[in-house]
């Protein structure tokens, strides 16, 4: 009798293994599907496979990672954060995956939970370079400067002459008052990447603090041909033309503004409206 047991209990433990073996062969046949379909960028297609493949074998990492990073692509950001936190939970030595994590929760507006992920993948992977500019990227919108100068000059070393982070620490440079650093990262970016308003914009306003008025009207002329939409790039032009007593130049770079952004803040429309009244000549009176 218990001979019979023994073998019941065997049985059992060879059809768990069996079906186990079973499960991840069907969870990599699915992942090795969703990665084809993400290669023919049929990406809702590769999701349903991934979404089968973890529910096949849920300690499979790549496939939650591959999952959060389809789900960030297609907008799903609260599913693409619990995918990418499971990927985490999996392998958190593995960087790229706190990379996804950090660049989801920023999509999502969680600046601090993305500096947490990003900086975990730093600390495992100090030369990356995107890793590296994402957390300058953050650190500068929340006013960081000097942080945000530490890891784009580290971005930038890691990886030259990308245009977008030249800009930015171009940006965090002018913020923290080094207009000489500011001016050199502009202008590279400027020269890297000609047709970007965005660029042209921020060296002139580089110019514009550093009084090379002259220069910086021709960078902002740049930036509004290439952007006819850049509001702040019409006021600032405005502002110099009138410094520079160009008063119809000033005017119609004013106007220009308040087309843009009539409505959005009528105080400051009325003080430009103002400007403009102020720049233009008096009417004639008529001769009796």
């Amino acid at each position: 009798m218990r001979s019979v047991r023994v073998w019941a209990v065997l049985l059992l433990a060879i059809l768990s293994a069996s079906a186990g073996a079973q499960g991840t062969s069907e969870a990599d046949a699915h992942y090795r599907s969703a990665v084809a379909l993400k290669e023919q960028g049929k990406t809702d297609e590769a999701i349903r496979e991934l979404e089968l493949a973890v529910v096949e074998r849920p300690t499979h990492f790549m496939a939650w990672n591959t999952l959060g990073i389809l789900y960030k692509k297609r907008g799903d950001l609260d599913k693409a954060i619990d995918a990418l936190e499971h990927a985490v939970k999996l392998m958190p030595s593995e960087p790229n995956a706190q990379s996804n994590l950090g660049m989801a929760y920023y999509r999502a507006g969680r600046d601090d939970d993305a500096l947490r992920a990003l900086e975990a993948a730093a600390k495992l992977q100090p030369k990356d370079a995107d890793v590296q500019a994402n957390i300058g990227t953050i650190l500068k919108k929340k006013g960081d400067w000097s942080g945000a100068i530490l890891h784009l000059e580290l971005a930038n070393q890691y990886k030259p002459n990308d245009p977008q982070v030249l800009s930015n620490l171009g940006v965090a440079y002018a913020k923290a008052k080094r207009y000489d650093d500011a001016l050199a990262a502009n202008k590279k970016a400027v020269a890297l990447q000609p047709q970007n308003a965005s660029f042209h914009f921020n060296l002139a306003s580089t110019m514009r603090r550093k009084e090379m008025v002259d220069e910086a009207i021709v960078e902002y002329k740049e930036a509004v041909r290439l952007d006819p939409n850049l509001a702040d790039g019409w006021y600032d032009l405005g502002v110099l033309y009138r410094q520079n007593r160009e008063n119809p130049q000033a005017v119609e770079a004013f106007q220009r503004y308040l087309e843009l952004t009539k409505g959005k803040d009528a105080a400051a429309d009325q003080r430009v409206a103002d400007d403009i009244k102020a720049l233009q000549p008096p009417p004639q009176k008529g001769k009796k």
